[in-house]
């Protein structure tokens, strides 16, 4: 009998095992003479796929046996990288002599060091298991008779050699797209070969062309999706309208960005009296007009969500069900899932009902007409009136859901946001930072709410779901946010920063100080990723103990496949072998739709990044005020006030003092002046540089404000054993979301994901 990769496993792991070579493991196993050969391909298989690794003298072992473990790199503009191993393992950290020849995104080997220097473990690249594949952009030079390709992207810290039929005819100066094609030992640099030539620099929109290709973004839906798209019928099919919950006399209505054409979610209230509401939720019915497995269906499932760019929307799904068949326009009906809670004054959602729905809005407003009304709105207005009444009742309902939330540990982050204004050529006008508006706090509590009561009702019902989970925080990163905020003067233990109503209570009192914005970034940071997930974990974040995304199918996968799954329960339970077919379905989807958001949160921050960046090509020499908001070996970064722009102060630009760098406490210490640079510093800066295509900004420092000296000994000589931290790192409970371009930006949503 011929071993399979399960039995190989199971052997492996039995605890009489010892590594060894592939003939001895085959006489261990009783590998018939016959089938040896056929093992041993298998062998170098699973060697190959990452299942097994090969130690010294060729002994075969398991994956975190003897110091081995495989994962993914993430590279750094410093030249080392993190392997995230496992999501209950601290990442390793890669120094730069150690990271072999592997690029950002490989899937790699690597070797654990015995020693452990800082918060993270360390080791080497032993091997690089598989390439990312993932297309590089860049720019294409001449060397000698070779072509040079210099990454955009500064993880990937390697140049990229060419050879003279692989380059597509490119002149130096083009942005190109490169796919890696070899990197043999012994060689610097990895070869490769160009598959398209974008164009030269001055193309104002070359930058964001670049940053779509390098995270290989399809701009456009294939002719067979938009072909079906093409067949559904106009208007509601008659048997979509069956059984279904009329609520087309209901007021309702959407409050949305002003640049939104898609409106996936209403809202409707009505006062039960003391307090309490009766709070409807409904939702565009995507699941009607998309059948399961379809080729909508397949090509929504690989986009996994609409990446929001600062100039364009490359959405999930095709425009004509976004803009027209499942878009909530006023005075249309329109097929709908419809959250129906009774809320009492404490913010405690009692009974519900989930139906499926036709409704007809009334109204769509934006968040800024909305708070208008709120604010200064007559209730007796023969027109109006009734829409102010309800969002006046909408505000006092969100206020208590989010008392009742905070008061049982939710986390709530209210950071403002960057936005950019385009001209018609895409040029920025103007960029800003802009500050949440209770319009914006009361659809965001009211989806929240619908969210979750569809989570408690699957797991009521005990059926399969895609649930939307956020871990504790590991205890490093707790540890290490509680050095840094001792280092600001605060003074926390442990117990303040693990435990989520003493850390909000903290997030509270500081709402005023200067630092408080930088300090909330730090928090968000010592968070775990929010991520998709088939197992209910809770919500750390928000502190729900069931939390699932139902309220935007239109651009989120995940909500398309709860919907389905509700609808599929109403019309009967679920036999056993459909609910282990659904398991395997949404385990997929939970995995796709969670690398997928991490693409898309990178993509649109570097987007916006880059048109902050091409603002301030016209203001070199100016000066700005902004905050010290990370530290790393290079410099400081400054995050100006205004703006929220992000730029660096080389440490060569600090000349009064040779400035070493403290990475327990995130800050620059002076080794003569004890001068410090750490997290929160106020400091007036000018501007050096700005390069739209690097997405650098460079400042020189012109003064500081109340520069504090060292009282904690700085780690001398310290270098980034465990790699810098930076600012605006992606995390999870809130992710800051860009508004605004006068054009293009047509399916923006104001959205924190959660």
């Amino acid at each position: 009998m011929r071993p399979s990769r399960d039995n190989i496993l199971a052997y492996l792991k039995s605890p009489g095992y010892h590594p060894s070579r592939i003939r001895e493991l085959a006489r261990h196993m009783k590998v018939p003479q016959a089938a040896y050969r056929a093992f041993r391909r298998l062998i170098h298989d699973m060697v190959g796929s990452g299942d097994l690794v090969e130690l010294r003298r060729k002994r075969i072992a398991l994956p975190g046996g003897d110091g081995f473990v495989i994962g993914q790199i993430q590279g750094h503009q410093g030249g080392f990288g993190f392997v995230n191993v496992s999501p209950d393992a601290p990442d390793v950290f890669i120094g730069e002599a150690n990271i072999g020849r592997a690029l950002h995104g490989d899937t790699v080997m690597v070797r654990m060091f015995g020693r452990r220097r800082g918060l993270n473990p360390e080791g080497k690249v032993i091997r690089v298991v598989e390439r990312g594949n993932g297309p590089v952009v860049g720019t294409y030079h001449q060397d000698g008779g070779m072509g040079l390709v210099i990454p955009d992207d500064p993880r990937v810290n390697r140049h990229i050699s060419i050879g003279p039929d692989d380059a597509r005819k490119a002149k130096p100066g083009q942005k190109v797209v490169v796919n890696v094609t070899a990197w043999k030992s012994g060689q610097y640099r990895p070869e490769g070969r160009v598959v398209e030539v974008i164009g030269f620099p001055d193309d104002r929109n070359l930058a964001i062309v670049s940053l779509i290709r390098s995270y290989d973004l399809a701009l456009d839906f294939p002719d067979s999706v938009l072909t079906e798209t093409s067949n559904i019928p106009d208007g509601i099919p008659g048997e979509c309208v069956e059984d279904r919950l009329d609520l087309r006399d209901t007021r309702c209505f959407t409050i949305d960005p002003p640049e939104a054409r898609d409106f996936d979610d209403a809202v409707s209230i009505e006062h039960l009296g003391t307090g309490s509401y009766r709070l409807g939720v409904h939702i565009a019915d995507v699941s009607a007009y998309v059948p399961e497995g379809g080729l909508i269906d397949r090509e929504a499932l690989y986009r996994g969500t609409s990446v929001y760019l600062v100039d364009r929307v490359i959405p999930m799904l095709p425009h004509r069900l976004t803009n027209e068949l499942c878009s909530l326009k006023p005075n249309e009906d329109r097929l709908t899932m419809s959250v129906i809670m009774d809320i009492d004054e404490a913010g405690i959602i009692g009974g519900y009902v989930i139906r499926e729905s036709m409704i007809r809005s009334a109204r769509r407003m934006t968040y800024q007409e909305a708070q208008a009304w709120i604010e200064s709105g007559d209730p007796s207005d023969m027109e109006t009136g009734n829409i102010v009444s309800d969002l006046r009742h909408l505000k006092a309902l969100s206020r208590n859901l989010l008392k009742e939330r905070l008061s049982r540990g939710g986390l709530d982050f209210d950071l403002p946001e960057p936005y950019v204004l385009l001209n018609e050529d895409g040029a920025p006008t103007e960029v800003g930072k802009e500050d949440r508006l209770d319009s914006n706090r009361l659809i965001e509590e009211c989806m929240l709410a619908a969210n979750r009561t569809v989570a408690r009702y699957m797991i009521a019902k005990d059926l399969p779901a895609v649930y939307r989970i956020h871990e504790r925080p590991k205890n490093e990163k707790l540890q290490e946010l509680l050095v840094i905020l001792t280092g600001f003067g605060y003074q926390l233990s442990q117990a303040d920063v693990s435990n989520p109503l003493r850390l909000q209570k903290f997030m509270t009192s500081i709402q005023d100080h200067p630092e408080h914005i930088v300090i909330n970034s730090l928090i968000i940071r010592s968070m775990q990723k929010a991520k998709y997930s088939v197992g209910n974990m809770g919500h750390y974040g928000l502190a729900f103990e069931e939390y699932l995304h139902f309220t935007s199918p239109i651009r989120r996968y995940p909500d398309l496949a709860v919907h389905r799954l509700l609808k599929e329960n109403s019309r009967g339970s679920l036999s056993m072998d459909r609910i282990d077919e659904l398991d395997k379905i949404l385990r997929k989807t939970s995995e796709i739709a969670s690398q997928r958001e991490k693409r898309a949160e990178e993509v649109e921050r570097e987007s916006v990044k880059i048109k902050q960046t091409e603002y301030m090509e016209k203001k070199i020499g100016e000066e700005f005020d902004g905050v010290v908001s990370g530290a790393v070996p290079s410099g400081v970064f400054v995050e100006l006030k205004d703006s929220l722009i992000d730029g660096l102060i080389h440490v060569s630009n600090l000349t009064d003092d040779y400035y070493q760098f403290d990475r327990d406490h995130m800050r620059l210490v002076g080794t003569r002046t004890h001068k410090v640079f750490r997290l929160g510093v106020k400091v007036r800066v000018r501007v050096i540089e700005a390069n739209r295509n690097l997405r650098r900004i460079n400042f020189a420092l012109v003064h500081v404000q109340d520069m504090p000296n060292a009282d904690i000994p700085s780690n001398k000589g310290s270098k980034p054993k465990n790699g810098p931290t930076g600012p605006r790192q992606s995390h999870d409970v809130t992710v800051r979301k860009t508004t605004g371009g006068t054009r293009r930006n047509k399916n923006r949503k104001s959205r924190r994901r959660r």
